[in-house]
């Protein structure tokens, strides 16, 4: 049974929480509560010169350490040949496709400004893109404006206005994402079918193991336990910064060497890598495009979760 306030100005009162509406209310309650919990209000305007912007990026570019070569750990094995070998035939019309259909039409566009719709919609444009990475596959040379990324900045905090306080994020062209994005499923598929990433642990970016589903779940668990026992909890949150960029491009030569990558593939990473170029930008002005650490590029490719789980 439901009692019902409907007095101006009142809020919905519900006795029975037995029924379905009962429930359904306290369902959205829950996420309204944990909600407020895990979201953090963050908004503002960066407040940065061409000039402040220019130092920013120096300080962010340039890597003294990347020639410094890196050994094995020592303590780990290499794993054994691989028994599933890695597919290193040029892109296929039925991937490429599928990597269109899937990518988000709202996906903001790198600075050529051409969106993933225009393929959506095109599919002859498409074809012609295919040939043209079908090209650099063949020829292991990647096109220049695959190589180009600007920077925008998203604020972290509320009422951010310094360069501290808001996060860089690196758009790029979307004709690179789509062909680096079928490398990362062949990658990906290559490091499980030879068992070489252990999926009982390492979950987060391996598709068809929601690793942050479990581990949002098991926190959620935690909370409502807490709250409906009146008990205290300690939740702390550990965030790598720069997780992504904060590994040197020397490790990722090594460990795609390490876990057998062919060649071919190893030389296609590498030349990206080395080609890389990044501007940064605001509402007020835009640097000028510079090379770019390898490390910086990590978190920009779909390369991205397949080199970061098997690191």
């Amino acid at each position: 049974m439901l009692a019902l306030d409907l007095r101006p100005n009142r809020h919905l009162h519900i006795a029975g929480l037995t029924s379905p509406y009962g429930q359904l209310l306290q369902m959205e309650k829950k996420e309204l509560f944990a909600k407020s919990l895990l979201e953090e209000k963050k908004n503002g305007k960066l407040e940065a010169t061409a000039q402040e912007l220019e130092e920013y990026m120096k300080s962010q570019l340039g890597d003294h350490e990347k020639n410094i070569p890196l050994g094995s750990p020592g303590h780990v094995p290499r794993p054994a040949e691989p028994e599933s070998q890695f597919d290193t035939t040029p892109p296929r019309w039925a991937e490429i496709r599928q990597v269109v259909d899937k990518a988000r039409s709202a996906s903001a566009p790198g600075l050529n400004g051409v969106p993933y719709r225009v393929y959506k919609s095109c599919p002859m444009v498409l074809k012609l893109l295919w040939k043209l990475m079908i090209v650099a596959w063949k020829t292991q040379a990647i096109p220049s404006e695959w190589t180009k990324a600007v920077t925008t900045f998203i604020p972290k905090e509320q009422d951010s206005r310094n360069i501290s306080q808001f996060r860089g994020i690196a758009l790029l062209n979307v004709e690179g994402k789509i062909f680096f994005s079928v490398v990362a499923k062949r990658m990906t598929r290559y490091l499980l079918e030879n068992s070489y990433i252990d999926t009982s642990c390492q979950k987060a970016g391996i598709p068809g193991f929601p690793g942050c589903v479990e581990h949002s779940a098991m926190i959620w668990d935690q909370i409502q336990t807490a709250k409906r026992e009146k008990s205290d909890l300690h939740v702390v949150w550990l965030d790598l910064e720069n997780a992504y960029g904060s590994v040197p491009h020397q490790l990722i030569n090594f460990a795609l060497d390490f876990f057998h990558i062919p060649t071919c593939i190893q030389s296609l990473v590498s030349n990206y890598f080395s080609s890389f170029q990044v501007c940064y930008t605001t509402q007020e002005t835009t640097t000028r495009l510079a090379p770019a650490r390898e490390r910086d590029c990590n978190g920009l490719l779909n390369l991205a979760n397949p080199l970061f789980s098997s690191l």
